[in-house]
């Protein structure tokens, strides 16, 4: 009924915590563990644990995108429940699994996502940290997910070639097939997680510090390529719309205006920093064009 995909490299200290709180789903599941090349002892801790381990080639391709694509190819079951390895089940998403309340929602409602809790290093905590709507349909969701396999496969499975934003990737094919995903009001997961300042996100957002910053444009070809770029950008309009203005008003400065009215609009339908995300929308994508590629992750061990 359910399998559960972990996906990790070097999570060696978080495996036996992540499948602690696995135990107490009593559902039929599977666990399956996707390693991504680690360099320390991760495969040998997963299979003290793990109903499979599968181990990929190494590559300076391997991102998150491509553990989860090999893993919905091994899951036996319909149901495929995505977590990282630095991840804990919360107990309100488990009771939520074996009373099998997936079970009673419409069938357009292809997953399922609940509230995240951040633990940082210095012990410090963000609570719901990712936003989402309460009891409805999500606009997004996260690396921790739960999935109808029959619905990824038919979307075409994650990309292995988008290295992040791979999440709405995915999410904008499942919704053009007519399928979405419901956003519960409970706890889902703990994140053990590493806190980033302010400053170093900003930059990230127009400086490439590591190779995510490529993932937007990315995932613009895998959406051409799929034929889904045109509700790809109904879904995400602002950035296009930016960049269509700043074109215009190139040859007409008399519209620097709109540019104007444009942030003030956004300003007050959303929050302040969206407006500094679609500009760097406009940087990533752009130049994520450039950075893309066809990957296949290959299998090199499993047990």
């Amino acid at each position: 009924m359910l399998s559960v995909v972990v996906i990790g490299k070097n999570e060696a200290l978080n495996l036996k915590n992540l499948y602690n709180s696995l135990v107490n789903i009593n559902i039929s599941k599977e666990i399956i563990y996707v390693d991504s090349a680690s360099d320390d002892n991760s495969v040998e801790i997963s299979r003290q644990y793990f109903d499979k381990v599968v181990v990929l080639e190494k590559s300076d391709k391997l991102c998150a995108s491509a553990g989860r694509y090999i893993g919905t190819q091994y899951a036996k079951y319909t149901w495929i429940l995505y977590l990282d390895g630095d991840m804990e089940l919360e107990n309100e998403f488990i009771e939520f699994l074996n009373n099998k309340d997936f079970e009673k929602f419409d069938t357009n409602i292809s997953g399922f996502m609940g509230f995240y809790k951040y633990i940082y290093k210095d012990d410090s905590s963000d609570e719901n940290r990712l936003l989402q709507h309460k009891n409805k349909i999500v606009e997004h969701f996260g690396g921790a997910v739960m999935l109808r396999k029959d619905i990824v496969i038919s979307a075409g499975n994650w990309n292995p070639s988008v290295v992040a934003n791979e999440e709405f990737d995915l999410y904008v094919r499942i919704q053009k097939l007519g399928f979405f995903v419901y956003g519960l009001d409970i706890k889902m997961v703990k994140h053990i997680a590493k806190k980033v300042s302010n400053f170093n996100t900003l930059i990230s957002l127009f400086y490439p510090l590591n190779k995510r910053f490529y993932g937007f444009g990315q995932s613009l070809v895998s959406q051409y390529k799929h034929g889904t770029l045109w509700y790809f950008i109904k879904k995400r309009p602002y950035p296009f719309v930016y960049l269509i203005v700043i074109i215009l008003s190139i040859y007409n400065s008399n519209l620097l205006l709109l540019i104007l009215l444009l942030f003030v609009y956004i300003l007050f339908h959303k929050k302040w920093y969206y407006n500094i995300l679609y500009f760097s929308d406009i940087i990533r994508g752009v130049t994520g064009i450039f950075h893309s590629y066809n990957y296949t992750p290959k299998v090199k061990f499993e047990y």
